[in-house]
């Protein structure tokens, strides 16, 4: 039942899950949500005796904001367990009873399917578990429809880890379906994943009148793809030959290009701090975002 807000102590609220291996930073982040948890009490917003489900603990799980109670009500063992993300147009309701019969636990967020996955095996290398993985995301694609999408995480430490990997599962389901992949492990990806994030965050961090900014306005301008020039130069890092082969350019109509750069825009492309942050925005811009 719902507690009123004086009808509790902090003896009430069960304390969040603290394994032993998450060391100090993962301890103070159960004491910080157990202190949140107490205020909500007092709010009359929360409620803290009666029975769960498994898929409503896992929803507070995957939120970030369970009680030790939930782990027990999952019913298995969190250390290892890996979340997929399953983005499926109209999931057929007969489908996800087949597979909760199978014993997957699986539950709706973000207008997705979250499933997670607890190996009853442990395997000795690390490849042997990934293909375990795959199998299961290739058996849920043939479940579903073939134009579902599965991303999966790595897996889990404890589970306190299950919030950020329920980001890692939905960003490895993007980049996907970006790349024409039926599913994709995040920990095969995991530098792309953390560049999507990098460099969804630098546009904010330039002034609106930074170097690439301008490039594009005058390509927009003009007609020149002097933007594009830039970014194959430096993915090919910096090799002039190879980069230009890719734009199907004479090398010395690049080099002009490049010079051509460094006069509107007034970079220097030798300065390797300079070139790092370009890479970052033109991986930005490449994902249709702002630039300021």
């Amino acid at each position: 039942m719902s507690i009123s807000p004086h009808a509790w102590s902090a003896a009430d609220v069960e304390r969040p899950v603290v394994p032993e291996s998450v060391g100090l930073e993962g301890a103070i982040r159960a004491l910080l949500h157990e202190a949140s948890l107490v205020g909500m009490c007092a709010a009359g917003t929360v409620e803290i005796d009666g029975p769960t489900t498994p898929a409503a603990a896992l929803r507070r799980l995957l939120a970030g904001t369970a009680l030790v109670a939930d782990t027990a009500a999952i019913g298995r063992p969190l250390e290892g367990a890996r979340v997929l993300w399953l983005k499926v147009p109209a999931p057929s309701a007969s489908v996800v009873r087949s597979l909760e019969d199978e014993g997957h636990l699986i539950v709706e967020v973000r207008d997705a399917l979250v499933v997670l996955w607890c190996p009853s095996v442990r395997w000795d290398e690390q490849g042997h578990e990934q293909v375990a993985a795959k199998r299961l995301a290739r058996q849920l694609l043939r479940s579903f429809a073939a134009t579902a999408v599965v991303g999966v995480s790595a897996p889990a430490r404890s589970a306190l880890d299950l919030p950020a990997l329920l980001n890692d599962a939905e960003d490895a389901a993007r980049l996907a379906t970006e790349a024409g992949e039926p599913f994709l492990l995040a920990e095969e990806r995991w530098s792309d994943i953390a560049l999507r994030r990098v460099a969804g965050k630098c546009a904010g961090a330039l002034a609106a009148g930074n170097p690439l900014s301008r490039l594009v306005a005058h390509d927009a301008k003009v007609g020149r793809e002097l933007v594009a020039s830039l970014a194959a130069w430096l993915r090919h890092d910096r090799d002039t030959v190879a980069a230009a082969t890719t734009l199907h350019l004479h090398p010395n109509t690049l080099r002009y290009r490049l010079r051509r750069v460094r006069e509107l825009a007034g970079i220097d492309l030798d300065d390797p701090r300079q070139r790092l942050v370009l890479e970052l925005m033109l991986l930005d811009w490449q994902l249709d975002a702002p630039l300021g």
